[in-house]
């Protein structure tokens, strides 16, 4: 029997549970699509940071200057126009066309807000590092709330933030190790100095990004310094002048040749045109540009010296040479002040001996400043060597392979792209090479 005052009783505890799992509901969808948001804003952000800092490198490479070219500093946080400028005459409309083409920009109803702060130094939102030039981007967005309004929860407010960085100074790089795991930057024995006056970028996200055993040191000058992607194990000291920044973005692209030597047409590898090659004793050989498809063999006192035009080598350089006897001790040279580019399409340089590879570059043309190309196609490792006298110049680019190098004491421009450098002995690189299609002195990252 059902009392009159009981009736309605169930439709109340229906609309209660009802409202309840709609409550519920809301919550659920709600904060799925807050979530959604905030990873949307923030890949707004990343990319919005990075189109700030890459448009002030590219309008003044080499010495980034506030207030040149269109690049601003702002210390505080500043709102982007509306509407912004299109095409953009600051790098600070740049930051804001890239969050507006990803979905945000300032709106009229103050839903939407996208700030830019800018500066050289030190970015406010990090410590410990010290840049040529930074970008920070926040986007903020509040959004209407569906279900869940139901509860009085009428909006949800979602921010992101990113900051990029132009890295490198006011020289570029002249140190690239590609390698994005293991041990990139090796040293071989202890007593080994190395020393470059230009960016060191240690791609590797290894803890031994940086492996060293024994008393070593690496030093960069100028506003130059160690970047590392990773980290840096060693046993015994390691030195590095100024300390090393480590556990920072790689430069964007990580390879900042990549593009340029893509674009180029590679030297033809056929026919075969040069001679075989296998000197010993104190035998000497001065060779002709060409394709040599078997291997340069020296031994002894042995040396071949290079005349200018480019080298396609399809079996590498064996070289146990000591050098000659008297004279300049070298097992590979250029001719004189002549200009060599060696495109080794296969094979390496290895040997045993103590007679060195030295390269000079051309100095116009499509080739200028690149002694070596090895294409990604190439695995196989190289050595190269200097001594207080004698050194390589010039471009090494080789990004698939291991490169063990001690450079010389000389005032050397080289710029190593590798993706692995054992460093043997001494090596001194005092400015980057001017090499053909190599424009900007600096990297950009995001470090936040």
């Amino acid at each position: 029997m059902r009392y009159t005052g009981e009736r309605g009783q169930s439709t109340v505890m229906y609309v209660v549970s009802v409202m309840a799992s709609l409550g519920t509901l809301g919550l659920v969808v709600d904060v799925g699509y807050s979530y959604y948001r905030r990873h949307v804003a923030q890949a707004a952000a990343e990319s919005a940071a990075l189109a700030m800092a890459s448009a002030a490198a590219a309008a003044s490479p080499c010495a980034i200057t506030c207030g040149t070219g269109g690049v601003v500093c702002l210390s505080t946080p500043t709102a982007c126009p509306n509407p912004v400028p299109n095409p953009p005459t600051t790098n600070q409309h740049n930051a804001c066309l890239y969050a507006q083409t990803n979905g945000f920009a300032v709106t009229s109803g103050g839903r939407q807000n996208v700030t830019v702060a800018s500066g050289t130094g030190t970015p406010p939102t990090l410590t410990g590092i010290t840049v040529p030039y930074w970008a920070t981007v926040r986007i903020a967005e509040r959004i209407p709330q569906t279900f869940s309004a139901v509860l009085g929860n009428k909006q949800a407010l979602i921010s992101a933030r990113a900051t990029a960085a132009a890295l490198g100074g006011t020289t570029s790089g002249c140190i690239y190790v590609l390698d994005p795991t293991g041990s990139g930057f090796t040293f071989s024995g202890t007593g080994r100095r190395v020393s470059s006056a230009c960016g060191i970028y240690v791609e590797s996200g290894s803890s031994s990004a940086i492996l060293s055993s024994g008393n070593n040191t690496i030093t960069t000058t100028g506003s130059a310094k160690t970047w590392v992607h990773g980290n840096i194990t060693y046993s015994g000291s390691l030195t590095i002048t100024p300390s090393a920044m480590t556990g920072v973005a790689n430069p964007s692209p990580a390879d900042p040749f990549a593009t340029w030597f893509a674009s180029q047409t590679a030297p033809a590898t056929t026919p075969c045109s040069g001679p075989n090659v296998t000197l010993s004793g104190s035998t000497t050989q001065t060779l002709s540009p060409g394709v040599y498809c078997s291997p340069i063999t020296l031994s002894g006192n042995s040396m071949v010296t290079l005349t200018s035009g480019i080298y396609v080598l399809k079996g590498g350089i064996a070289n146990s040479s000591t050098g000659p006897t008297s004279g300049a001790h070298q097992g590979v040279a250029v001719d004189g002040t002549a200009g060599v580019m060696i495109y080794m399409y296969s094979g390496g340089i290895s040997g045993s001996g103590t007679g060195l590879i030295l390269f000079s570059p051309m100095d116009t043309g499509t080739w200028k400043g690149i002694s070596m190309w090895q294409p990604s196609s190439n695995t196989s490792a190289e050595a190269l060597s200097g001594t207080t006298t004698q050194y390589t110049d010039g471009m090494i680019y080789m990004p698939a392979a291991t490169l063990t190098y001690s450079g010389g004491t000389s005032t050397t421009q080289s710029t190593l792209v590798v993706k692995d450098v054992v460093f043997s002995g001494d090596t001194y690189i005092n400015n980057p090479v001017a090499a053909a299609g190599t424009g900007s002195c600096t990297s950009v990252a995001l470090v936040e």
